[in-house]
């Protein structure tokens, strides 16, 4: 558990993170403090991100071939509408290309591996839409009850260059798809 001044201190890094950075067309809500990794967001739309952290973290930390996921400290929320994610800080490396896409691989290997949460039919742990740039607004118009039922949608809405944008991408499942 953080203390309330360490929070608050937080509260305003962040603050002065976000003002800092507002003009950056880079620009992402998480950066180092202290000794930590912060990630924040609005809570409407970020409470599922944090939750996903957490699950990742937990099971990475009990099985010794998982890449290495930074633990979730502390996740809170503050009434103005704002979520933060006080996570281990990792250092970076300096290495090769190959070592780089080689543990990159193996990363995606082990994700594709872990089960499901059971409370997740397709979207983010802790219900909710689906949030991907795919969206025409980032995030789904409803949640989906499988796979097909999101192919369908997308096949559907793409034919409408009003509805969304990725009208020449093809959503049909293909041999890259290996439902469990």
């Amino acid at each position: 558990m953080l203390s309330a001044a360490l929070r608050a201190d937080i509260v305003a890094a962040c603050a002065t993170h976000e003002k800092n950075n507002e003009q950056d067309p880079y620009y992402t809500r998480a950066f180092r403090f202290q000794d930590y990794f912060i990630k924040f967001g609005e809570y409407t739309t970020f409470d599922s991100e944090a939750m996903t952290l957490k699950y990742l973290a937990d099971l990475a930390a009990q099985d010794p071939e998982a890449p290495r996921v930074p633990r979730v400290h502390h996740y809170f929320y503050e009434h103005g509408g704002m979520a933060y994610v006080v996570m281990e800080y990792i250092p970076l490396v300096e290495v090769p290309f190959e070592v780089r896409a080689k543990a990159a691989a193996q990363a995606v290997l082990w994700m594709r591996s872990i089960p499901v949460p059971e409370d997740v039919v397709l979207g983010p742990k802790g219900g909710g839409p689906a949030y991907h740039v795919v969206f025409k607004t980032a995030k789904a118009p409803r949640c989906y009850t499988s796979i097909r039922a999101l192919e369908r949608f997308l096949n559907k809405v793409r034919s409408h260059p009003l509805l969304c944008y990725f009208q020449h991408w093809n959503f049909s499942l293909g041999p890259w798809y290996s439902p469990r």
